[in-house]
């Protein structure tokens, strides 16, 4: 057997030695003068050319309600990082020996007693008490936002939105975050799909698909984030999430789920407009007059029947794809089934009747007899169509039916 490449290994440590600084070592009164302005809230995340304007919150700030945020994580014995708001990049430095020795991380081992005990006790000090600076005005590059309160004049009072390094933290953290670390099990349940591991019994385990959170990139911080603060790269990848939208788009998605599209045939939609076009079409091309004589249909005939035929079947695959998107876009709110036929999550529900209606909606279920199956589903809608005086738009004989449902067939394949 080969034996470690040992050279290799101590090589790249020296290289991860040579590029991390060494630890600095400051009197006590730097480390506590630092943390005594360290803050939950910093302006100059929202704008770096801003006044500062730094608050941090005291432990009887906690509040304990049902959203996520630094009070209400705090109400949980949660502790968030501070971080600086004034110094940049030389105060950088300062904070990150600050983390160091409250993480008690391998960096933190040069730290002397006096550093340790500096840092430690005034850690303890700034987390029990408050402090804030910058309050006297609002800077004109801060964006500011009317928030209805009961009592102040005009009923509103103004607020500019800052967002707590330390919250971002812990959600977004490149190795130990709570997004971060969800999203890397998202991506490694993906890599093992399809291969479920077996149970004592020789089974098959089942599994519980994860749904990756969506993020956003932003660049807070510019170039040179550590400028305006030690905690902004990780503000630099928030969620990502869609606008509130209509109760009334969620009760469509139900309806999709539970009872698929209507194939409606009324003379007055899209549907009942394509089979009007159609049947206008037929009678003059003598397509309703008995078995087809040699000669009687033409290439051209042919080729235009494909065509009204094929714009029939285009409108109900665009009904299907937009149905779709609304399914996949609420699938979080709608039934957790699975397909009996693959096991992978159900877009729409299994019971849905018939089965060509939940391969319209679900591609991944669509087989070499869906094509066939989904045509003599339409052909069905299009003989019950009324035309406008109540009787039956569309009536065709059993020859006629096969040429429409051969050639609807091949605008669904």
């Amino acid at each position: 057997m080969d034996e470690p490449n040992m050279e290799a290994d101590g090589g790249r440590q020296k290289r991860q030695a040579k590029n991390e600084k060494p630890w600095k070592a400051y009197p006590p009164e730097t480390y506590r003068d630092t943390i005594a302005e360290l803050v939950h809230f910093s302006s100059k995340t929202v704008n770096s050319n801003a006044a500062l304007v730094g608050v941090r919150l005291a432990s009887d700030d906690a509040l304990d309600a049902p959203y996520v945020s630094a009070r209400t994580l705090m109400a949980r014995n949660i502790s968030l990082s501070l971080d600086y708001g004034k110094g940049g990049a030389a105060m950088a430095g300062i904070c990150k020996q600050v983390n160091a020795v409250v993480r008690n991380t391998p960096f933190a081992k040069d730290a002397s007693p006096e550093e340790r005990a500096a840092i430690e006790k005034a850690m303890t000090d700034a987390c029990s008490s408050s402090f804030s600076v910058g309050l006297g005005y609002v800077d004109h590059r801060l964006r500011q936002i009317l928030i209805p309160k009961e009592g102040s004049e005009g009923g509103y009072v103004s607020m500019t939105p800052i967002t707590a390094g330390g919250v971002c933290e812990l959600l977004f953290e490149k190795n130990n975050g709570l997004v971060s670390s969800h999203n890397a099990a998202c991506e490694e349940a993906r890599k093992h799909a399809g291969k479920p591991e077996g149970d004592e019994n020789g089974g098959s385990a089942p599994h519980m698909e994860i749904c990756k959170l969506r993020q956003a990139q932003f660049g807070i911080g510019g170039s040179n984030p550590q400028n305006v603060g030690g905690l902004v790269r990780a503000m630099q990848r928030p969620l990502f999430v869609d606008a509130p939208r209509s109760t009334d788009d969620l009760r469509t998605a139900f309806s999709f789920y539970y009872k698929g599209i209507s194939l409606d045939f009324s003379p007055s939609g899209p549907l009942g407009q394509a089979l009007r076009a159609y049947v206008d079409f037929r009678q003059p091309n003598g397509l309703d007059d008995g078995p087809a004589r040699p000669g009687r249909t033409t290439l051209k005939v042919r080729q235009e029947e494909e065509a009204l035929l094929g714009n029939i079947a285009a409108i109900v695959l665009q009904r299907a794809e937009e149905a779709g998107e609304l399914l996949r876009d609420y699938a979080a709110m709608l039934p957790q089934a699975r397909n009996p036929e693959t096991g992978d999550r159900a877009l729409v529900s299994p019971k849905l009747r018939p089965l060509a209606m939940r391969a319209l909606l679900d591609p991944s279920l669509r087989d070499s007899t869906w094509p066939r199956d989904m045509a003599w589903l339409v052909i069905d809608g299009m003989e019950r169509a009324p035309s406008v005086k109540g009787n039956l738009m569309l009536v065709l004989d059993v020859t006629a039916t096969a040429t429409v449902a051969g050639l609807l067939e091949e605008a669904f394949r």
